[in-house]
Formats: C-alpha cells, structure tokens, sequence
C-alpha cells in the first residue's frame, strides 16, 4: 500500500485522502466495530506513513453505529442521499459531523446524490442540498473536507448514472447543477 500511494503522489495526485473501507457499518457490514478499528489502525499506519491524510466512510443509514465504528481517523466522512431524509441528523446531536467537530477532525460528504435506487422528488432533493450548502458553508474554515456529487441509479426516471459531479444530460434533473454549484460554492472560499 505504501508503494502504491508513493506512486500516485510521485505520479502527481494531490488533495487526495485515503479510506481504507467505505460504511463499514449498516447494510454493508462485515466487520464488528472492533475489527474495523484494528484493521484501520494497522492498515491506516501505511497510509499515514506514505502522508496521506486517513479518513472513515460512513454509512448514513445507519446512523444508530457511527460512534461504534468511528476509528483513530484523521477526518470522519458519509454516504449519505436524499432519498434517506435523514440529512439534518448528520449536523445535529450525535451527527457524524458533530463527532467531527467535538474530535478535531474534518468532516467530508463522500458521497451525496438524489438517491442510490428509486426516484426522488425535485422538491426532496432541492431542501436536501440547499440544507447541506447550507450547514456546510457555515462550518468553521478549515473543518471541512472533501465534498463529492455520486448520483445513483441510472434506472430511475431521468437518472443519471453514478456520475461524479451532476449533468444535465437528463432534462429531468437539470436544476441539480445549478444546486450542486451553488452547494459548492458555498464550500470553497
């Protein structure tokens, strides 16, 4: 692992992070939260090594297993959609981002999107990224981390296929562009 991340920053990869598993807990569970945290801790160890700043990639799902899961990181991250509508429990008491924030760490949306599987309504998605624009541009400068658009599937009406920043190639969607662009702009001094 050390060679590999060696590679990319030798190769020109910068503002990058590492995350060793994505939502380790919920439905994608494999692991106990203590053999999440001993391998975090004995794989993050190369990571950290090679200067990469180590990050945790929760599920918002299951948002009752983040403190169990939360390993020695170096910033707390989330999979989170609008579908779920849970976005405000993110920031409020016992939110991933509030454990970021009482931990000294930064706090990423790794991924973020209408939703992962069925449609969600234009009214859903437009609360959900501008109460996430929001809450993210009134964080402390510094606290925040990387934030990235990962729509779901392309089976929904008008969806767009796990693209990395939203389009407007379905017509459908097109006010989420100028959502997510205001979203980011909020994000970035």
């Amino acid at each position: 692992m050390e060679h590999s991340l060696a590679a990319l920053k030798s190769g020109g990869l910068r503002h990058a992070v590492v995350v060793l598993w994505t939502e380790p807990q919920g439905h994608k569970r494999h692991l106990t939260a203590t053999q999440f945290k001993d391998g975090f801790r004995f794989y993050g160890a190369a990571a950290r090594s090679a200067g990469w700043p180590l990050y945790c990639c929760m599920n918002g799902s299951a948002q009752d297993q983040w403190a169990a899961y939360l390993p020695d990181a170096d910033g707390y991250a989330l999979d989170d959609y609008a579908s779920r509508g849970n976005w405000k429990a993110i920031w409020g008491p016992g939110g991933i981002a509030t454990m970021a924030d009482r931990n000294g760490k930064k706090f990423g949306w790794f991924e973020m999107g209408s939703s992962a599987s069925k449609p969600v309504s234009k009214a859903t998605v437009t609360a959900y990224l501008t109460d996430a624009r929001d809450y993210l541009a009134s964080r402390k400068p510094g606290t925040t981390g990387p934030v990235t658009w990962y729509n779901g599937a392309a089976s929904e009406p008008g969806g767009l296929a796990n693209t990395v920043i939203p389009t407007a190639s379905h017509q459908a969607n097109a006010y989420i562009v100028g959502l997510y662009s205001k979203l980011y702009q909020g994000v970035v001094p």
